[in-house]
């Protein structure tokens, strides 16, 4: 299943290596957005990062029932 990691520098509650790290771990296909602000604010701080983000990941998943593979992380990818 497609997977998006969605994670910020200043999250203080999870580590950004970690997440990183959860994205190297996934399976392709995959994607990683960076937001910004702490843990559980990316979505408010971010937000038009966050909803161009999810937005276009949801399109590229609906209409070609796969995403872009991606070998490491995109940062602000949109």
């Amino acid at each position: 299943a497609p997977i998006l990691v969605i994670h910020s520098r200043g999250d203080h509650l999870y580590p950004y290596a970690q997440g990183e790290l959860l994205f190297q771990k996934a399976s392709e296909p995959k994607e990683f957005l960076e937001v910004f602000g702490d843990h559980g604010e990316g979505a408010i701080v971010s937000k038009e990062i966050f909803v161009a983000g999810v937005e276009a990941f949801l399109e590229r998943i609906s209409t070609k029932g796969d995403v872009v593979r991606n070998s490491a992380p995109k940062k602000n990818r949109v």
